[in-house]
């Protein structure tokens, strides 16, 4: 346990990670845990003081406290995660923009990854956190937590923080902070490959080949996402959906100032179903996305699809759907409060919703 000093964490020979203050490592170590595979620990500040537990000590502690819940948790380690300490699986790799990758290149990547051990209860990613590599959940489970509300389950071979690994993309929105947590059930084994590890994979003149089809598919997304920034949501459009129709010119007019641009990746989820969040309403400007109702039912939604009224006009507290990202999507989204203030403005249009709902 660091008392004083930084250390940094070092992968593929690049610095991946800090730990200070009070972080505590080793600790696979002490309780019998071989990992197949850990960053390199290196002091960064002119001094570094830790206090430490040999194993030999450990062992003494653990045999007099045999029955406490952490002891207790690591006894049951073998059982919950049967795969701990082995090499990853490369075809927990088979993913997204990885999907077509040679089986060498997938391999190498999967050789440069580290492992990392959560208990029950430890966060993975806080809300508000941008991702910093690809975390791959290869065994355990864990939650995707919005506001105290756990909105969805990970379960083992899916991933997070995928577009991390292209640090070269030029936009901002790829690099946005998540909107929830990724909080352990079990106890579980993620594994680690970071954008560095990724690169010097990638840069390897063996592959040559995948390095200039990754670098296509990054400058594919990257137009998308250009195109995305471009785009633009008029009043006429806004009129043909079912949720406004008939409705006055000035309140259109009024809902497209109030509207504001969201941006999502493949895969990203928009809102999940159950959730009470803060309700708002959405346009699909450009891209597809897919509703999933639950029970095995979902359908695409293509551009120009209006989704999540029935929370903004209060039919429903909770999110009747989950909804998340096929392609690049850009969004044109309607809040609550936005949506309760135009109303006020337009009383005869406030009468018309509350008929609606």
């Amino acid at each position: 346990s660091i008392r004083h000093g930084v250390a940094a964490l070092q992968s593929c020979g690049e610095n991946v990670g800090r730990l200070e203050g009070a972080a505590t490592f080793g600790a696979t170590d002490v309780l019998g845990i071989r990992l197949s595979s850990l960053p390199t620990y290196v002091c960064e500040s002119p001094a570094l003081e830790a206090q430490v537990i040999l194993c030999e000590a450990w062992s003494d502690i653990e045999h007099e406290f045999a029955t406490t819940e952490v002891c207790q948790q690591v006894s049951s380690l073998a059982t919950v995660l049967p795969n701990l300490g082995e090499p990853m699986d490369p075809a927990h790799l088979h993913i997204g923009f990885l999907i077509d990758s040679p089986s060498e290149f997938v391999q190498a990547l999967a050789d440069v990854t580290h492992q990392l051990l959560l208990f029950p209860g430890d966060v993975l990613l806080a809300e508000g956190q941008v991702p910093d590599a690809l975390y791959m959940l290869v065994g355990g489970t864990a939650e995707v937590v919005m506001n105290d509300f756990v909105a969805a389950t990970v379960s083992t071979g899916e991933h997070v923080g995928l577009f991390s690994l292209w640090e070269e993309m030029d936009c901002d929105f790829p690099r946005k902070p998540l909107a929830h947590s990724i909080r352990a059930v079990s106890a579980c084994d993620f594994r680690v490959l970071h954008p560095v590890c990724f690169q010097v994979v990638k840069s390897q003149p063996v592959f040559a080949a995948e390095s200039r089809r990754l670098d296509q598919a990054c400058s594919g997304l990257r137009s998308e996402i250009r195109s995305a920034l471009t785009n633009s949501i008029d009043v006429r459009s806004i009129a043909k959906l079912p949720v406004f129709e008939g409705c006055s010119q000035s309140f259109l007019e009024d809902v497209v100032v109030h509207m504001h641009k969201k941006m999502f990746l493949p895969n990203e989820v928009f809102f999940f179903k159950g959730a009470v969040d803060e309700a708002w309403m959405g346009v699909l400007v450009q891209g597809t996305a897919v509703m999933d109702l639950g029970g095995g039912i979902s359908r695409v939604l293509p551009c120009g699809e209006c989704f999540g009224a029935l929370t903004v006009m209060g039919v429903s507290k909770e999110r009747t759907a989950t909804i998340s990202a096929r392609t690049v999507c850009d969004v044109r989204a309607l809040h609550v409060k936005a949506f309760d203030s135009l109303l006020l403005r337009h009383p005869e249009e406030k009468a018309r919703f509350q008929q609606m709902a």
